[in-house]
């Protein structure tokens, strides 16, 4: 029983861990589509990754087409190598990944509440 209990605590830890890593995934995402044009010590400041972690999200990002990398010199920021610009489909992705998150938290608020009617009904039988 209580190896159970143990291994479904490290489950939730697995889950939250996740939620985390991928939150701060969504926030690059999420501040590339807000100022359109950014280099990646503004990215640094938002979100607590290192920066090689940046650089991987920008080069899946640009492999995916979702950003382009200007190398112009006269749109560089702070000494950045490239600035990084959003391509709509980025805000398109951006838009798709807040409907999952709110169809998630809906659905983890209805099954509470079932959860919480349930057990009312238990108590008053």
């Amino acid at each position: 029983m209580i190896g159970e209990e143990l291994k479904m605590d490290e489950t939730e830890l697995e889950i939250f861990t996740d939620l985390k890593r991928n939150f701060r995934t969504y926030m690059v995402y999420e501040f590339i589509v807000r100022t359109g044009k950014c280099a990646i010590s503004e990215i640094e400041k938002i979100v607590d990754f290192k920066l090689k972690n940046i650089y991987r999200i920008v080069n899946k990002l640009d492999k995916r087409r979702l950003i382009r990398k200007d190398f112009a010199i006269e749109k560089r920021k702070n000494g950045a190598r490239y600035t990084i610009v959003a391509m709509p489909e980025l805000a398109l992705e951006v838009k798709k990944i807040q409907n999952l998150i709110i169809q998630f938290f809906n659905d983890i608020t209805h099954k509470t509440n079932s959860f919480i009617t349930n057990n009312r009904i238990r108590k008053e039988n």
